[in-house]
């Protein structure tokens, strides 16, 4: 809904339940950066439980995806990869 505010410009308000019942009382309690920060993790728990995906399950196939290419990037050899460049 537009409404005029007092510097004769409109505005736009919204009034739903996310703000009516969290993000006004998060706000007034953690202030302006805590309740980004909560409603940022709240919404990415409800991500995930509409999705039912489990951020476990996340960790361990990027894990194990990381831990594949590393087995495919390995020498021959038999020598192990060097992790860094010595500086000499």
């Amino acid at each position: 809904m537009l409404t005029p505010s007092i510097f004769g410009s409109t505005t736009y308000r919204a009034c739903g339940a996310l703000s009516l019942l969290f993000a006004y009382p998060a706000y007034m309690l953690f202030g302006t950066v805590g309740s980004q920060i909560l409603e940022v993790v709240l919404t990415l728990a409800c991500l995930f439980a509409l999705l039912h995906v489990r951020p476990t399950q996340l960790i361990r196939g990027a894990s194990d995806a990381m831990e594949r290419w590393r087995q495919k990037r390995k020498p021959r050899t038999g020598r192990p990869l060097r992790s860094s460049p010595t500086w000499s």
